[in-house]
């Protein structure tokens, strides 16, 4: 169906072409010419008239649109050239407007998550103003003003935190600390900081905090119950270890009376490591003997632990190699780095059978400092690998027993590792031998870094 406009033009052109050709048999050239020009313009006004409604129509339509009011509608009513671009900027505005409504329901959704979240959340820009904290984490740091494009030391003096979410925004890797004291309720925190890349210049970062408060509690409990008992444990164990070893030099006894005083002062001796043992460990993860870092050559340590375990070494049949560099330097404690290489060679040397060889290889790579000691003895199942390092965990009971293991050595080892800020793997073939590998820093970790 042909528009108003098109179809007025016609009809007027018709009458005008009409009109002329009667001019032509009545009237003069002059008033035929003023006729006709007369016509042209009310043709041309009605003209007008036909398309100012639909470009009103769709003027409107696109302010509704850009104004955001209801769905908008852009369409005139004409089927011209006008009615297709209209119906176009309609279909564009449908996509828009699915599009914003996506993200409005993907904010509701974000902001219910965040709300509901247990952990703190804190996000930054790329230029390290905060644009998101959820409401955990104003109650954890005590943050009830604005945020929106302020920096985190102005919402929260600690500089620890600062410091944590400058090194994240400056490196890929995320960062890790555990924070004390934070907040007027004076609460430990474990935070995570990472950058958060979008495929060109950094996006900002995003940090995660969470209150660990109760589990330092917990533990806190649990170590002074082993302290404890193993204070009031050490005096007894004393006492019955001092008299079987009293009687056992005394005058000679019946086989049976010393058999019985061997098998007393066999378990004394055994209770007693296992006292120190814990004893160690509560230490260890009470943070009661503080480490005191500092450049530790760590090839030195273990040449002389080496030599120290010759008359054991000789014993046992095994033979032990240091190999590596001349000299590493380690950033560790040095008291705590030779309980370490101590203890897994006291374990290497136990669970090799006679003719076996270890090998402990300390090496240096850039930032990282690593030891390993390798041997040729019974090996660990792969079924018992990941739980090597728990407390008490024996992978043959009945041989660690004799042997005088109380269960507590790697368990010990790991922490003492973890408190210099390194790692420790274990690789093993059963029949075949194990391989322990723990690394440390060669330089002092960052400041106020988790332990």
């Amino acid at each position: 169906m042909m528009s108003l406009g098109p179809k007025i033009f016609c009809a007027l052109m018709v009458v005008v072409g009409g009109t002329h050709l009667a001019a032509r048999a009545d009237f003069g050239a002059a008033t035929t010419l003023g006729l006709t020009a007369l016509l042209v313009a009310i043709a041309s006004a009605l003209l007008a008239r036909s398309l100012r409604q639909p470009l009103t129509e769709l003027r409107a339509g696109v302010e509704a649109i850009r104004a955001g009011r209801g769905q908008g509608r852009s369409r005139p009513r004409v089927s011209s050239e006008l009615g297709k671009i209209a119906s176009a900027i309609d279909r564009d505005a449908a996509a828009l407007r699915a599009a914003l409504d996506a993200s409005a329901d993907d904010k509701q959704q974000l902001e219910a998550v965040l709300a509901a979240m247990v952990e703190g959340v804190l996000v930054l820009d790329q230029d390290g103003r905060v644009t998101l904290a959820n409401p955990r984490l104003r109650e954890l740091l005590d943050i009830w003003t604005d945020i929106d494009g302020r920096r985190p030391l102005e919402l929260v003096r600690n500089s620890a935190i600062d410091e944590a979410l400058r090194a994240a925004a400056s490196n890929d890797e995320v960062v890790i600390r555990e924070l004390e004291g934070v907040g007027p309720e004076e609460r430990a925190v474990l935070m995570h900081a990472a950058r958060v890349a979008s495929g060109g210049p950094r996006a900002g970062t995003v940090a995660v905090f969470h209150d660990v408060s109760e589990i330092r509690r917990l533990e806190q409990v649990r170590t002074d119950f082993i302290a404890n008992a193993s204070h009031e444990l050490r005096t007894p164990l004393t006492s019955i270890q001092g008299y079987a070893d009293m009687l056992l030099a005394g005058p000679a006894l019946d086989a049976a009376t010393e058999s019985a005083l061997r098998v007393i002062d066999r378990n004394a001796r055994r209770l007693n490591a296992l006292v120190e043992d814990l004893l160690e460990l509560s230490r260890i993860e009470g943070r009661r003997s503080p480490l005191r870092p500092g450049e530790t050559d760590v090839r030195h340590i273990c040449a002389q632990l080496a030599e120290d375990a010759i008359a054991r070494l000789d014993d046992a049949g095994v033979s032990v190699r240091v190999e590596g560099e001349a000299k590493v330097l380690a950033w560790a404690d040095p008291r705590a780095l030779e309980h370490v290489i101590s203890n897994l060679l006291d374990n290497a040397i136990k669970y090799t059978e006679a003719g076996g060889k270890i090998w402990i290889r300390p090496s240096v790579d850039q930032k990282t400092v690593t030891v390993e000691v390798t041997d040729t003895g019974i090996g660990i199942p792969e079924e018992d690998q990941n739980r090597v390092f728990e407390r008490f965990y024996r992978v043959d009971k009945a041989r660690a027993r004799a042997l005088g293991g109380t269960g507590l050595g790697l368990s010990i080892v790991k922490n003492l590792v973890q408190a210099m800020h390194g790692e420790i793997y274990l690789e093993s073939v059963s029949g075949k031998g194990s391989t322990f590998r723990f690394t440390l820093p060669n330089e002092p970790p960052p400041t106020g870094s988790a332990s």
